[in-house]
């Protein structure tokens, strides 16, 4: 079961905003960057999240249709990196291990575990012939992540590779808490 997150703060490293589409995604807007990092900053009551479900959505402002903001609608996701802290102790707060991997669609020797593997001149990337498509990817935690009293939860998104003005266009994230 995959509940879609509401964040309580979007920011994006370039200044990019993000409009709220009403069904839980958020497309990127504003001016390009050739290397970008959106932070989504949710906060969860006391269960603990067991997966992280990133969507890659097509829109129809996005060249092709998307769901990358580049001229040929692709992307590449250099990292997915999570940290949490009790909502009663922000300065607590830690990076998340993240275990495993998993994406309807990966790009050749563009796989979603690149997004995991703590370097930013790799990434998850969707070029080929269903790069006009939505995408997923889900990604476990080594752990589940939470706290008793809630935990307020970052994902940052980092565009970081050598392809210019690669970051996603259409975002949604969702988390599971059982299964």
């Amino acid at each position: 079961t995959w509940t879609t997150l509401k964040p309580a703060e979007l920011k994006a490293e370039s200044g990019a905003t993000f409009k709220d589409l009403g069904d839980g995604s958020y497309l990127v807007e504003g001016e390009k960057s050739a290397r970008d990092a959106y932070e989504l900053t949710f906060r969860t009551g006391p269960g603990r999240v067991k997966a992280f479900k990133l969507e890659a959505l097509t829109h129809e402002s996005l060249a092709g249709n998307g769901p990358g903001r580049s001229d040929n609608g692709n992307f590449v996701l250099s990292e997915f990196q999570v940290s949490a802290a009790p909502l009663t102790d922000p300065a607590r707060r830690q990076s998340v291990r993240l275990a495993d991997s998993f994406a309807d669609f990966s790009q050749k020797d563009y796989p979603i575990s690149n997004a995991i593997d703590g370097k930013t001149e790799s990434g998850w990337a969707i070029e080929g012939q269903t790069r006009h498509e939505n995408r997923l990817a889900i990604i476990l935690p080594e752990s589940p992540v939470g706290y008793p009293g809630g935990a307020e939860i970052k994902v940052t998104l980092r565009f970081a590779s050598v392809f210019a003005a690669h970051a996603i266009g259409r975002v949604r994230l969702s988390v599971a808490t059982e299964g």
